[in-house]
């Protein structure tokens, strides 16, 4: 036995004893004491691990604080109805981005990402202005191009480009489109960025506020994560900075229509009567198994595993393992990922185990990912949904009815039980928004 936990146990007893008046109770009291005494030792052992955490802390506030220089940029002369499109396609720019580095590198440090030694953890999911000069530079350069050839920086970068274009954005003027986009990727961070050293995590109900930035989420979803994270051995403090540096990550990826979810009904009833067991794509911000299986660790895939590590995430969903789970897949509506997704279902599902997915896409009947669910000898069902006959919800429980149509193909492997026709009703009636 190591001695720090002998240590543990031995001021745990003294605590159980000295509270404890029956036997029944010192059992309890005693299983509280270690968890409790093993808090204050973790607490008073940390040293490095927490000034590696403000660390953490002070850089994720200077990514959040320039990705609002970055939407100032691109959003300050534009009108209101605009402004929208202009956070839109950012956000999808910046799921790219990061979706793309975690694809191409298979979990090492992708092509288009720097690593200047400090990096926090995961040294693959870095923002635009952390990447080399030169990569930024070359991007600058290729803004003339026409041609797409993949799901590089580059490619997403000329994706962004044309959509600002599609949307007869800047005037659709492609000298101003590609002017904005360079001081885009111009900016760096400053000292205006930093996080003053006397700036602390406040946490109160729902809300989190560290410095300039404040995100309000449900009071319940907070007591859960601080649930979560406390049950893994995290310290009130640390648990704190921990939801601070999450809530910044997430906030700096201008956040909007790619962070809402099926309804949180239609969740109930997918791990009620299908045994959903894993989330595709979710943060501890937004993921519905994680509430209905309070406690429950490894129920969602996210964007960034190590951020979200200890609210319970299972890592990223394209090195995740599909085979024996039912699955909730809900890309963000990013083709390239949807297409990314689909496959790694369809695979799946192809294995002796039983397995199922419920892939969650928008109806773009000509783009490949749509052909390809539609066909697939794996597909058990599906669930269509024309212009506001379902609904999604954000982070704060808000409902958003779709002003587009989608589908839920249900794929199956030959081993899985088949759907009961009963079960699949009630889900079709837990999406349905009513209005259809």
């Amino acid at each position: 036995m190591l001695p720090r936990d002998l240590f543990i146990i031995i001021i745990a007893l003294v605590i159980a004893i000295a509270i404890a008046s029956s036997a029944g109770a010192t059992i309890i009291a005693g299983a509280a004491a270690i968890a409790t005494a093993k808090s204050l030792v973790d607490e008073s052992s940390v040293g490095e691990s927490s000034t590696d955490i403000r660390a953490l802390l002070e850089r994720e506030y200077e990514n959040w604080s320039v990705s609002r220089r970055i939407m100032s940029i691109a959003t300050d002369t534009a009108r209101e109805r605009d402004a929208g499109e202009i956070r839109a396609i950012l956000e999808r720019w910046f799921i790219s981005w990061f979706n793309s580095g975690a694809r191409e590198s298979n979990g090492n440090t992708p092509r288009d990402s720097v690593s200047d030694g400090n990096a926090p953890r995961e040294s693959n999911r870095e923002f635009p202005w952390r990447a080399r000069p030169e990569m930024k530079s070359a991007i600058v350069a290729q803004l003339a191009e026409t041609q797409l050839a993949g799901t590089s920086a580059r490619d997403i970068t000329l994706k962004m480009r044309d959509e600002f274009a599609e949307k007869r954005l800047f005037g659709a003027d492609r000298a101003r489109i590609n002017a904005v986009i360079a001081r885009i990727l111009e900016v760096a961070p400053s000292d205006r960025d930093r996080l003053s050293r006397a700036d602390e995590v406040i946490v109160s109900g729902g809300t989190i506020k560290i410095g300039r930035m404040t995100r309000n989420f449900t009071p319940e979803r907070v007591a859960l994560l601080i649930a979560v994270a406390q049950s893994a051995g995290l310290s009130r403090a640390a648990t704190q900075q921990h939801l601070a540096i999450a809530a910044l990550r997430y906030s700096a990826i201008a956040p909007g229509g790619q962070q809402w979810s099926i309804p949180a009904r239609a969740y109930d009833v997918l791990a009620a009567r299908f045994d959903a067991d894993l989330e595709g794509f979710a943060s501890p911000f937004n993921s519905q198994l994680l509430r209905i299986r309070a406690g429950a660790r490894a129920s969602y895939c996210s964007l960034f595993p190590s951020i979200d590590a200890p609210f319970g995430s299972a890592g990223d969903f394209f090195e995740c393992d599909l085979r024996g789970r039912v699955a909730v897949i809900n890309p963000p509506f990013v083709a390239a990922i949807i297409e990314s997704a689909t496959a790694r279902a369809i695979t799946a599902c192809a294995d002796d185990r039983a397995t199922r997915a419920f892939v969650v896409v928008p109806n773009w009947t000509d783009a490949p990912f749509y052909a390809t669910l539609s066909r697939a000898a794996c597909l058990e069902h599906k669930i269509a949904h024309d212009k506001f006959a379902t609904f999604f919800e954000d982070a704060s429980g808000r409902r958003i009815d779709a002003a587009f149509s989608t589908t839920i193909f249900i794929l199956s492997s030959a081993s899985a039980p088949r759907i009961n026709p009963d079960d699949l009703g009630v889900l079709r009636m837990a999406l349905s928004s009513g209005r259809a």
